[in-house]
């Protein structure tokens, strides 16, 4: 129902740096266009090239850690400033844990937790180590039951516990087990889950919306995935939203009411479009978008040149669609094994592998600024302050007015029960 045109500026090592003005194309909250700016490189010869690092937000910085090149992994820690668009070493104390590719990372309270990786293509190293953000002072962490050292699995946090799914063992099996960590007490658990995917390494793992998790993705040998599993953070359930090439789950009641609950929308649904969804991959990177969307970029899919021809995608999890998305000014566009991160309405993607050289470029992608509502709900919880969509909500979770101005079908069975949930407040 809009079309904005941009132009992007902003001051970037002390320069004015412009993005080409494009349109950005929106229909209600679904976005199809994006801006690519192409950040400038730090001159430290240290500032190496890599794949299969690890990038965390901490306050209004990104903290990458790890990745490797072709012949060893790295150990020092770089902080990317979303202020001022430049990157920057940071020198740490302690124990520096080796250099690792292929763990995972995130952030509790004031601190990185880092977990498992490869140390070489041989050796798996499967402590838990612990970055004190604030004094840049690393620990490794004596932990009861562990789970084997491993590769490729990711981890997110809720309420300050860690949760890790997937992965491979230095076994060489591939794991389809979810663990808890909790870093106040330094102990390990195992969940018992019900409908978890298949084993797989090099999935992505988003939270987004009310206690959900997202599992997209992912392989194993030569085996790769595009399903999306829900993973309810609180029940331990696993729901799987869309199996192998197969999304059109609007179509199903149970579907329909399950989005409901996780994936509250305010805006209309868009218009009906032809069944679309991502192609299978795995080392894609994927982050939370404002509006309870899921931004999937970038993969190995085994075929077609070993990369995703369709590198862009971002799910409307309230609406229940994958949306492809253009990216303008992204060069190269095809990569794997990248990080991305989120930090207010810009999304930094650094990295990776193109297929014939490893990348140490840094580019962010320009959101379209959200609707007044969205802001406005938005600010409303992250302060605290309890948000109620006004008006009585039909059984699609609409106030009668939006009904009644909107033409759009949205796609979910009359089956699904009467909600009126809160609207989530964006992460990052």
């Amino acid at each position: 129902d809009v079309y904005k045109r941009t132009g992007y500026q902003r001051r970037v090592h002390g320069r004015s740096i412009a993005g080409g003005a494009c349109l950005l194309m929106a229909e209600g909250d679904v976005i199809h266009e994006l801006v690519a700016i192409r950040v400038p490189q730090p001159t430290d010869p240290a500032f190496h090239p890599r794949r299969n690092q690890t990038a965390v937000v901490y306050e209004n910085k990104m903290l990458m850690w790890g990745g490797w090149d072709t012949e060893h992994a790295f150990h020092e820690l770089w902080e990317y400033d979303f202020e001022n668009g430049a990157w920057r070493e940071r020198v740490c104390r302690g124990p520096v844990p080796p250099g690792t590719a292929g763990h995972s990372a995130v952030v509790v309270d004031d601190a990185m937790i880092v977990f498992g990786g490869k140390v070489n293509p041989r050796r798996y190293q499967g402590n838990v180590w612990r970055l004190d953000l604030k004094t840049l002072q690393w620990d490794v962490l004596e932990c009861a039951n562990a789970p084997p050292a491993s590769v490729g699995h990711k981890m997110v946090v809720h309420r300050g516990i860690v949760y890790c799914f997937g992965g491979k063992y230095d076994s060489g099996q591939y794991s389809d087990a979810f663990f808890r960590f909790d870093p106040r007490l330094l102990r390990w658990s195992k969940l018992d889950v019900t409908g978890t995917p298949s084993p797989r390494y090099y999935h992505s793992m988003t939270i987004v919306g009310n206690n959900a998790c997202y599992v997209f993705g992912g392989g194993r040998e030569r085996e790769y995935h595009n399903d999306l599993h829900l993973f309810d953070l609180e029940s331990h359930k696993c729901f799987c939203f869309t199996s192998e090439r197969t999304y059109d789950y609007r179509r199903s009641a149970q579907h329909a009411r399950l989005m409901s609950q996780y994936n509250p929308q305010d805006s209309p649904p868009p218009s009906p479009a032809p069944a679309c969804y991502p192609s299978p991959r795995s080392s894609h990177a994927s982050i939370a978008l404002p509006g309870n969307r899921l931004l999937v970029y970038g993969g190995w899919n085994g075929t077609s040149g070993d990369f995703c021809e369709d590198p862009c995608w971002i799910a409307h999890l309230g609406h229940g669609i994958w949306r492809q998305v253009v990216v303008h000014h992204l060069s190269p566009m095809k990569r794997y094994g990248h990080s991305m991160e989120r930090y207010d309405h810009r999304v930094v993607l650094f990295g990776g592998w193109n297929g014939s050289a490893l990348l140490n470029d840094t580019h962010e992608l320009i959101l379209p600024h959200q609707s007044l509502k969205l802001l406005c709900a938005d600010y409303l919880i992250a302060s605290g302050i309890p948000y109620q969509p006004v008006g009585p909500r039909n059984h699609q979770g609409f106030s009668q007015a939006e009904s009644a101005s909107s033409t759009c079908s949205s796609g979910f069975s009359s089956a699904a029960p009467s909600v009126s949930p809160l609207l989530t407040p964006p992460l990052g």
